[in-house]
């Protein structure tokens, strides 16, 4: 998967994320489709930091919303797993795209870190043998009302379930840094929404918790179905698309999504409680909680890991205040797809967009489609991108 530089586009720091077959005759690439009416025009734009983005425009009329109020993002073939050598150590650092912090867990609390590997020039970064292995985003202040919140990482676990209680818990919403400082508080921990599979269940069973949700007592309430990747060492997009409702009401949703190798991109709607027929709403934030929500997490905690455990995590970004986003596809339709990654966008007017101009794992943009989902992250139009 050569992403050797090309004479087509460089970013600030000298690098492409093209390869040569990516473009070949080496011409700036350009594309206009109509869908429904609506014409979409696609040029590369501008560099932003280390990273080429690409804009989408739509004619007068066409409305991409708002797009995300605050978000920040890792990987996408720029930052620090592209700016620093294999083998080095991922540490808190400010992202070159968002510009928002990412904190990454000390080493008190586990001793191996997240390292940087390359695969052909695909980036991302690996732990094995522990527990786990914590980054954030702090989003400043308590998560708000009637606000929807996106997450949306690319992960592999393998090597898990050997352990007779494994259980596997990656992303989470919590009002502290689980595992990084004050993360270790009893309340925060249990006063938190996450998604956790236990590993070595037959069948496996992925699952989602909402701490203090559960009316005060952790063991109040069932944890409810969602989606969650396997440990199966493939790469697999998990996300995360709720919207917080109004305090102390079941007018909250989530919606758990997922997509590996051969498989179509598919989400799950999560109910409050599957004991009591509620429709699929959620009570989403309490007012009286002392610890409010305010930080969005990977945690990647195993419970007994076995020495050869181990977790990968690349291209992630978290955002609050919108769902919008793209996926980069090798088939016209998310429902038709076997292999797709997300990109995350920034709406700069009704009519204008634009994202990382990044292949991710696919090695070139030919016969590949870019599907828009909008503001609550329903899926709206779908566009080819390659020549």
């Amino acid at each position: 998967m050569s992403r050797s530089a090309v004479d087509i586009i460089q970013c600030s720091d000298g690098r492409s994320p093209f390869s040569t077959s990516l473009y070949p005759d080496g011409n700036r690439p350009h594309q206009s489709y109509t869908s429904g009416g609506v014409e979409l025009n696609t040029d590369v734009s501008y560099t932003n930091g280390s990273i080429a983005s690409l804009r989408i425009t739509g004619s007068p009329g066409f409305n991409f919303g708002t797009g995300p109020a605050q978000q920040i993002t890792f990987g996408f073939g720029q930052g620090y797993l592209y700016q620093h050598s294999v083998g080095t150590q991922v540490v808190t650092h400010t992202d070159g795209y968002s510009k928002k912090l990412w904190t990454f867990e000390g080493q008190t609390f586990h001793p191996d870190p997240w390292k940087i590997y390359d695969d052909s020039g695909f980036r991302y970064m690996k732990c094995t043998g522990v527990n786990g292995k914590a980054f954030a985003w702090d989003y400043g202040s308590n998560l708000p009302e009637n606000t929807r919140i996106y997450l949306s990482s690319l992960a592999r676990g393998y090597a898990i379930g050997t352990a007779p209680t494994a259980q596997w818990k990656s992303l989470r919403i919590t009002p502290l840094f689980v595992g990084g400082p004050g993360g270790t508080s009893t309340a925060a921990r249990e006063n938190s929404f996450y998604v956790h599979a236990f590993v070595n269940a037959n069948p496996f069973v992925p699952t989602l918790d909402v701490g203090y949700l559960k009316n005060g007592s952790p063991a109040a309430s069932p944890t409810r179905p969602c989606q969650h990747p396997t440990n199966d060492d493939l790469w697999t997009l998990q996300t995360i698309n709720a919207f917080s409702g109004t305090f102390d009401t079941f007018d909250g949703t989530v919606l758990t999504g997922l997509q590996k190798a051969g498989t179509a991109y598919s989400e799950i709607s999560v109910n409050q409680n599957t004991n009591v027929s509620i429709g699929t709403s959620v009570r989403f934030l309490e007012s009286t909680s002392s610890n409010r929500w305010r930080w969005l997490n990977v945690q990647d905690y195993l419970d007994n890991p076995p020495p050869t455990q181990g977790f990968s995590r690349s291209d992630t970004f978290f955002q609050v205040g919108s769902a919008a986003r793209l996926q980069i596809s090798d088939a016209a339709t998310p429902a038709t797809s076997t292999e797709l990654y997300e990109l995350p966008i920034r709406v700069e007017s009704p009519t204008h967009l634009t994202f990382p101009f990044w292949q991710s794992r696919f090695t070139n943009f030919n016969g590949k489609y870019l599907h828009y989902y909008n503001d609550a992250g329903v899926y709206t139009f779908s566009m080819p991108v390659g020549i």
